[in-house]
């Protein structure tokens, strides 16, 4: 007789309900430790400081030395105390406070990227701040301006309505936003520029495949939303004037005709 395996719904760790609606489980208890944890360790991974895995984290944890990210950052005040810790000693301790104080300057993307906001990659916060510049999202965060944040992350090329909500929504929760700020009082932020960017083609009134790819050999990343960065508009004959054909025209952008 076969038995029925009841599946796990509550966290093995603080107690509270699973996440059960997501890919991967997970805690809905944001405060509970193996949560923090695993924040920890995924910022140390998305940055590369390779000295920080789960058992040097638990170690330092244990001793109340790390219980959020930005206590990484505390760590060199508190070096010859870390020499003393199990498994640790004066070369790993100078090794694993080398690597975090190497990430003290970071690119504007890195940081909200490897922080963990709703599993958004460092990749997708580097298309984020090509139209969005980060000062200007945390200036529109700290006054609460979320609808403005979330009008100018949907305006983006491809950026989906389900992720703008995720980065609305932690900037909602002013615990984590506050934490950010912490954060980035330890750092130094750079602006992220590549130069080697193509220029964006802004395209209106078609979707048609192989005049995109044609567009694209000719060097440019197309877009079907407006941009400010727009370097050209390519429009379909007989359209009549469309809306971004006036914004082409208010941005002397040129336009030409398919």
């Amino acid at each position: 007789m076969r038995r029925k395996i009841e599946f796990v719904k509550n966290c093995p760790v603080c107690g509270s309900e699973l996440d059960l609606n997501v890919v991967n489980v997970q805690c809905k208890n944001k405060n509970c430790p193996a949560v923090i944890a695993g924040r920890i360790i995924n910022f140390c991974n998305n940055l590369r400081i390779q000295q920080i895995g789960h058992n040097t984290l638990k170690t330092l944890s244990d001793y109340g030395y790390v219980k959020e990210i930005i206590d990484l950052f505390k760590l060199k005040s508190k070096a010859y105390e870390l020499e003393n810790l199990p498994n640790f000693g004066r070369l790993k301790t100078r090794v694993i406070i080398n690597e975090i104080e190497k990430k003290r300057e970071l690119f504007d993307y890195e940081l909200l990227g490897a922080i963990g906001i709703g599993g958004l990659s460092l990749k997708s916060f580097k298309d984020i701040f090509k139209e969005f510049p980060f000062q200007e999202m945390i200036q529109l965060a700290t006054e609460k301006r979320f609808s403005e944040i979330e009008a100018k992350l949907l305006s983006i090329n491809g950026f989906a309505e389900k992720k703008a909500e995720i980065v609305v929504n932690y900037f909602k929760d002013r615990s984590e936003f506050g934490k950010l700020l912490k954060l980035m009082k330890e750092l130094k932020i750079k602006k992220y520029e590549n130069n080697n960017e193509k220029p964006i083609a802004v395209i209106s009134g078609f979707r048609d495949k192989e005049l995109i790819e044609k567009i694209e050999k000719l060097g440019y990343e197309v877009s079907d939303k407006w941009t400010n960065k727009a370097a050209i508009l390519f429009v379909k004959k007989g359209e009549g004037k469309t809306k971004k054909e006036l914004l082409a025209e208010m941005k002397q952008v040129p336009v030409k005709y398919v």
